[in-house]
């Protein structure tokens, strides 16, 4: 009988080499080929190899579903964007547009929007308190899951999660509010 993913990361935190080689040989080409799909170009294989590496060295603890593809979309993602050196703004502004602040190829006055909004975005997160702040960037830059942020502050996970939600909305709602002013203006 076949191991879930959930029973090979297990066994990956375990040290278990075997499960480790199970884990890549199963989800290796799945990755490339969503990694593709997801915009990585060339990068695809350079992203994979990445999320892999990562899943093996640092299997996440709290699994939902028995396969680690769901989780494995959300560090496909993050790699992709790291690998790319932007920020994942959408997180915290809800604008879709704005994951790609750097982009070419865009009229001189749509890159300075974006260095506006970029602007005030980072001042924004700036006003928080440090520890929501630290926790805000181990999650949305470092990729790491709830339990490995709670791990690392003190907390308990769901903590972590619930205030995690109510520091993205009040991110929101802080720089729309800010946007607007600034455009007022």
């Amino acid at each position: 009988m076949e191991r879930s993913d959930r029973e090979l990361l297990a066994l990956i935190g375990k040290g278990d080499g075997q499960a480790k080689q199970a884990f890549a040989v199963r989800h290796l080409e799945w990755t490339i080929v969503y990694a593709r799909k997801l915009g990585a170009g060339d990068a695809a294989e350079d992203v994979a190899h990445n999320v892999l590496l990562s899943m093996l060295l640092r299997p996440p603890v709290d699994l939902r579903n028995a396969s680690a593809r769901p989780y494995m979309i959300t560090v496909i993602r993050r790699e992709i964007w790291r690998v790319r050196g932007r920020v994942p703004l959408t997180l915290i502004t809800g604008e879709s547009c704005l994951d790609d602040m750097s982009a070419g190829g865009t009229s001189p006055t749509e890159a300075a929007a974006r260095r506006q909004v970029l602007r005030s975005a980072l001042r924004v997160i700036a006003e928080l308190p440090t520890p929501r702040r630290h926790a805000l960037a181990l999650r949305e830059t470092k990729g790491l899951t709830y339990a490995e942020v709670a791990a690392i502050t003190g907390r308990n996970p769901s903590s972590v999660q619930s205030s995690h939600r109510r520091t993205l909305a009040w991110l929101r709602r802080k720089l729309v509010h800010r946007l607007q002013h600034e455009n007022d203006d």
